[in-house]
């Protein structure tokens, strides 16, 4: 059996990154290929490095490991969208104008302090120069207060202001680090694997400007063992819908949309009330303690990608059925998934929830088509993975 390593040292903790340990696992060893999950880089041998590159240790490792084995395959896998908003790139990146003035300002500091990014460029300071007024004549924001100090009594702390901005942006310039991050180290990827279909759209600004620029292998899609999904789905679950992860205004709204039409439905004595689970509580398993349904609306009102993720882990590992507010089109996973139109829809997941048959009437024919998708799609992928890496596709 061929062997490949899944490098997770460039990860603090593996709970982010485990559902894609997980695929690797199933959709590679499946086709012959040995997955070895691993702390280390390990020459002469196959990689695959999920994208991580905030470390600046564990940086410098890959600098000097890839110039010391320039041979060895390194397969990177790209799991964030690129967005640019008022002139500023960053990964995720929807927010406003404040929010690009601050990466703006941000990129200064970080690229003077980090010798592992990117160089700091003249359009890097023309955008940090043009935002400086939106900042700095806000009387309490940290931009205003230490410039203000710095032209006055006291002297401009650099590390002092990058620690009140990291406190008070930290997912903004956590994204934005692991952005320039990629930058620096896409160099040394010979292939790439994204986790979603608009991933590689959205960087192609970037992968074209790479020389030499990574072979694209494909899409990894996650695959079911239908049976299993099945027999678990919805047992010993409450009927309610829950919602993991951060609740955003644009989800909170919709959990109070759907509790209301619960009550103007007299639903609310056959379901309760939506419930919020955070990653880690949902990841405690609590016994009889989880809903029937997880309810997945998009981060914000314009938010433009899927998450398939999510959905196979409501699906294979929380036993619930998803239910989407926005159809998506992006990843053949959405039509198992059963959309939300309106209150009506309640009806519905009422029937499902006291008429388990008719559920699964409504799931297998929806998983096994997806099934047959996703299988040809790996296969595809793992063909041109064998043949970068040397495996050949007998």
């Amino acid at each position: 059996m061929k062997r490949i390593y899944v490098y997770v040292g460039n990860h603090g903790k593996q709970d982010g990154i485990e559902e894609y340990i997980t695929l690797f696992h199933s959709v590679l060893g499946d086709r012959g290929i040995e997955v070895v999950v691993s702390k280390d880089l390990v020459p002469d041998q196959p990689n695959i490095i999920i994208d991580e590159f905030t470390n600046c240790y564990k940086n410098r490792d890959l600098d000097i490991f890839r110039s010391r084995h320039p041979s060895t395959r390194l397969i990177f896998v790209l799991t964030e969208f690129v967005r640019s908003r008022w002139g500023m790139e960053s990964f995720n990146h929807f927010a406003g104008l404040r929010a690009s003035a601050i990466l703006a300002i941000f990129t200064i500091f970080i690229k003077k302090m980090r010798r592992d990014f990117p160089p700091i460029t003249l359009r890097d300071w023309l955008l940090a120069l043009l935002f400086l007024p939106l900042l700095a004549f806000e009387p309490f924001s940290w931009a205003g207060n230490y410039l203000l100090r710095s032209i006055g009594l006291k002297k401009f702390s650099l590390k002092t202001a990058l620690n009140r901005i990291l406190s008070a942006y930290h997912k903004l310039l956590y994204f934005h680090m692991r952005y320039l991050g990629l930058l620096a180290n896409l160099k040394h990827a010979d292939a790439i694997i994204s986790s979603h279909e608009s991933v590689i759209e959205s960087m192609e600004g970037i992968l074209s400007s790479t020389d030499p620029r990574p072979v694209f292998l494909g899409v990894a899609y996650s695959e079911f063992d239908e049976q299993c999904v099945l027999e678990k789905l919805m047992v010993n679950k409450r009927p309610f819908m829950e919602v993991t992860g951060s609740i955003t205004p644009e989800r909170q709204k919709w959990i109070e949309r759907i509790n209301a039409q619960l009550r103007i439905m007299g639903l609310n004595h056959t379901f309760d009330p939506c419930q919020t689970f955070s990653f880690s509580r949902a990841r405690s398993g609590e016994p009889g303690g989880r809903g029937a349904y997880s309810l997945h609306p998009p981060q914000t009102a314009t938010w433009p990608y899927s998450s398939p993720t999510r959905i196979y882990r409501a699906l294979a590992v929380d036993g619930n059925l998803p239910v989407l507010t926005k159809w998506f089109g992006q990843n053949p996973i959405e039509d198992i998934c059963y959309i939300y139109r309106d209150s009506t829809s309640l009806m519905d997941l009422a029937h499902y929830y006291d008429h388990r048959e008719d559920m699964r009437a409504f799931v297998a024919p929806r998983l096994a088509e997806y099934n047959l998708i996703a299988k040809r799609n790996n296969d595809d992928m793992t063909v041109r993975l064998k043949r970068i890496c040397g495996f050949g596709t007998e």
